[in-house]
């Protein structure tokens, strides 16, 4: 339920080359049978991926001669490093960093990351999350920031590079390597001392003694091949990640009381630019799928800016008839479960016309809207004037 598939689908807009994107998040709406698995319940989550045509990361390492090998490994860590320091930047925590988790392309040899239905904001803290064997120590009480993500990265190069995870082992004997043994480096002739090092670095159990973060792993890269220039750079700018959330509990509460209200209104959370508004929204959504949960109701659904489809029909005909359309669709799946929309109008012109249409709906008395739409705005926003100020 602290997810962020939302937060996942709106980065992905950004057509990052090492970063699957995701087309479409949502729920199910009615129960189905797959054909080869196992029944899924309505109102089971989902993600719309990217089909990637790639292959395993271990035979591309393994394809390369043996003194190419070091130089494929690296370069693939510097792919899941920008990928990683991509989802950091935005506040988000992958929590599965894993070979199976990898695809390289066949075309043009990227490390791609996928599967990024555990990704959480910054700050979430829950259950374990991850695959046991390439999990940090602290993520195994459900602790841990960023640095659990390039634990994850160090245990997955270790296993490109030697064959066999950092701790190998079953149940109890492996949390217990895990937590007290110290993971090596040996048997791999073409491995380099100082990508080696970098491995071990990453898998120090210490979340504090690791690197500091994605963009710091990337400087190191830049360093071992040599790399002067770019080592200067992304010294001179180092990353700025997102705090965990404090302050605003009015506001949060104000927003998180409207999720939870039937029938629900339109909101706009006004502020300036880089001031925290999809940071509120994503707390707010948290604290109402935890109270739901300690109710036993129905948890809302988010859908959290356009999905690709909704575009698509805006191209195709034109931005009034697909805000109208989308605006029936979504009625349509409000009155099945909860449903909460998160519109940035400043992103696309169908994004501002669905968030006009949404404006007039919630204010009509008569025909009152069965969803919440929440629309972040800036403060001098023309949509102000179209609702009603209570």
């Amino acid at each position: 339920r602290d997810r962020a598939p939302g937060e996942v689908a709106r980065l992905s807009r950004l057509h990052p080359p090492h970063l699957v994107r995701v087309h479409d998040v949502g729920q199910v709406d009615h129960a189905i049978s797959l054909p080869d698995g196992p029944r899924v319940a309505a109102g089971t989550p989902f993600l719309a991926l990217d089909q990637i045509d790639g292959k395993d990361p271990a035979v591309a390492i393994n394809a390369a001669p043996p003194a190419q090998r070091a130089a494929r490994l690296r370069r693939l860590i510097e792919d899941l490093a920008s990928a990683l320091a991509l989802l950091h930047r935005h506040g988000l925590v992958h929590h599965d960093v894993k070979p199976a988790n990898i695809l390289v392309t066949v075309d043009d040899g990227r490390a791609v990351l996928i599967d990024l239905g555990l990704a959480t904001p910054f700050g979430v803290r829950s259950t374990a999350r991850g695959t046991l064997p390439y999990m940090a120590p602290e993520a195994l009480g459900g602790r841990g920031d960023h640095r659990v993500d390039l634990y994850g990265l160090g245990a997955t190069a270790l296993e490109l590079a030697t064959g066999r995870p950092p701790f190998t082992g079953e149940g109890t004997a492996l949390v217990q390597a895990m937590l007290q043994q110290q993971p090596e480096v040996e048997g791999v002739p073409w491995l380099d001392e100082e990508t080696g090092s970098l491995i071990l670095a990453l898998l120090r159990k210490d979340p504090l003694a690791r690197p500091a973060s994605a963009h710091a792993v990337l400087a190191e890269l830049a360093r071992i091949r040599g790399d002067h220039d770019r080592v200067a750079e992304l010294v001179a700018h180092p990353p700025l990640l997102p705090p965990a959330f404090v302050g605003r509990q009015r506001e949060k509460q104000a927003l998180t009381r409207a999720l939870l209200r039937r029938p629900h209104p339109l909101v706009l959370v006004v502020g300036p630019p880089g001031c925290g508004r999809s940071r509120l929204v994503a707390e707010a959504l948290r604290a109402c799928r935890m109270r739901q949960a300690a109710t036993e109701e129905h948890p809302v659904e988010v859908v959290d800016g356009l999905c690709g489809s909704w575009l698509d029909r805006a191209r195709a005909t034109s931005t009034d008839a697909a805000a109208l359309e989308v605006t029936d669709e979504l009625e349509g799946r409000a009155r099945v479960r909860p449903l909460a929309v998160i519109l940035r109008p400043d992103e696309s012109p169908l994004a501002r016309r669905l968030a006009e249409v949404l404006a007039g709906g919630a204010n009509d008395r008569a025909r009152p809207l069965p969803l919440l739409a929440i629309a972040e705005v800036e403060p001098a926003d023309p949509l102000l004037a179209r609702v009603d100020p209570d």
